[in-house]
Parts: C-alpha cells; sequence; structure tokens
C-alpha cells in the first residue's frame, strides 16, 4: 500500500500553491480567487449546463490552483464507486465551492440527496451559485454550513423530511462519505460518523488527498479496523503541471464497511 502521507510538507507545499483564496481573506474587501472562479464560470459557461460549468471551473483551477478533487484519476475512482454503488444518501466533508457535489450530482439517480457540509459562509455562497447556475434542481444537493458535529442533527432531520421513517432513528444511513475537508479532522470525523449509526454495512467512504497534503493518522485507522475493506487508488494531485506532478503523488483511500 501507498506510505502514509506527509501532512506537514504536504500542508506547505498547498499553501504556496494556493496563494490569495477564500481562507486568507475572509475579513478584506478585495475578491477572493473563488469570487474570481464564480465570475468566470459566470462569464464563460453555458447556463443550466453542468458539464460546462465543471469544465469552466476546471479551467480556472489550472490557473489559479484551487483545491478541488479535480479531473483526473481520483475523479475517475470516485465516479467509478457512484456508478457502482448507485448511493441514495451521499454526504459530502467539505464543499468548497460546489465543484465536487456538482460532479458527483450528474452521476446519481433523481430520487438521491447530496448533503454537503461546509464551515466558511462564504464558500456556501459560491456553492450555491455554482449548482444555482449549473441548473441542479433544489433541493437534490444540500449544504450545510457547520461542521460535521454540529450539523449531525440537522442532517437527521433532512434525512426523514426527504425519506420518511425508514432513513429516521436506527435506519438513518448515508451511503457513501466523502472526506475532501481538513485532513486533521478525517479521523475524528470518521469516527464520528461509525459511532453515530449513520455508516451501516456497505456505506462507502472516499477519502481524497491522503497522501498530499496527506491524513496519515487516518489511513492508519481505517486500515486496522476489521469492519472495514480498504483500497487504495493512486492518482496526482489536482491542477498541476506535468513537470510538478512527478513529484507529487497523492490518491484516494477508499473503504468498505464489511460489517
Amino acid at each position: 500500500m501507498e506510505k502514509h502521507g506527509r501532512t506537514e510538507e504536504g500542508r506547505a507545499l498547498i499553501r504556496e500553491l494556493d496563494g490569495r483564496s477564500e481562507y486568507d481573506t475572509l475579513f478584506k474587501h478585495e475578491p477572493t480567487k473563488e469570487d474570481r472562479m464564480l465570475e468566470h464560470v459566470y462569464r464563460n459557461a453555458t447556463y443550466r449546463d453542468p458539464a460546462s460549468v465543471l469544465k469552466a471551473i476546471d479551467d480556472f483551477g489550472w490557473k489559479h490552483w484551487m483545491m478541488n478533487v479535480g479531473d483526473g484519476a481520483k475523479t475517475e475512482a470516485l465516479e467509478g464507486v457512484l456508478t457502482e454503488k448507485n448511493p441514495t444518501v451521499v454526504l459530502e466533508l467539505g464543499g468548497y465551492c460546489g465543484y465536487s457535489a456538482l460532479r458527483m450530482s450528474r452521476l446519481l439517480p433523481e430520487e438521491s440527496r447530496i448533503f454537503s457540509v461546509e464551515p466558511h459562509p462564504h464558500c456556501v455562497a459560491i456553492a450555491s451559485a455554482v449548482h444555482a447556475y449549473a441548473g441542479v434542481p433544489q433541493g437534490r444537493i444540500q449544504i450545510l454550513n457547520g461542521t460535521l458535529e454540529s450539523v449531525l442533527p440537522v442532517l437527521r432531520e433532512r434525512l426523514t423530511l426527504e425519506f420518511g421513517p425508514e432513513r429516521s432513528g436506527e435506519k438513518c444511513r448515508i451511503d457513501l462519505a466523502f472526506l475532501d475537508h481538513d485532513k486533521v479532522a478525517y479521523l475524528s470525523d470518521f469516527q464520528l460518523l461509525d459511532s453515530s449509526g449513520l455508516l451501516q454495512q456497505g456505506a462507502v467512504v472516499v477519502a481524497d488527498n491522503v497522501i498530499f497534503p496527506g491524513a496519515p493518522e487516518y489511513l492508519e485507522h481505517v486500515r486496522a479496523l476489521d469492519t472495514y475493506s480498504s483500497r487504495f487508488v493512486p492518482g496526482l494531485l489536482e491542477y498541476v503541471d506535468d513537470e510538478s506532478r512527478a513529484e507529487l503523488h497523492d490518491g484516494v483511500e477508499i473503504s468498505t464497511r464489511v460489517s
């Protein structure tokens, strides 16, 4: 298996690549990189065309690096799981600007719902605008502003409202969880999900950026569990040129609950 991620080196590299982003201009008046990305979508993507919106975000990401899952092998792995499992309920931790949720929504049945957890209010606004411009039906992607711990009660309520009693109480469940938020929080949030009863047998957890920036504690923990079967799918860091990519190995960890 791929060795555990180099968390500190990874974070330093991300800071170097990321430049001026939402996270260092929250209290300033100049447009953030995320604002400029949204403007790029409005100027270059076709209204109510999700593929066109995704392409515009990818094009922007190649010029102004963004922490999306990107358009390479890691996305192919995620989409392969979606196609195979055909989940009804998807939980995304780290909605950022709405890219991954939009990408996933295209592959899901009409009755499926994506609950995207994002702690930064401005990113919530950007993601909501991206989804609206792409023509995502109302309610299909529901963004929850906060941390996983803070939104869990709301998530349970939403599941009951959307799917009725069969998804409430002990039967409340998530079919697929996509971890793409603060890598330091991967382990604690996974443990919270695992102990909540939301991840039942057959549930799949896909974790991005487990090598760069790295989530070594999460990898060590999930790979040691008898209740999960895990596999690593190698990939490369998103939106990085071929010369740099030779040094920037990454990948996704796909863990299926087996008991």
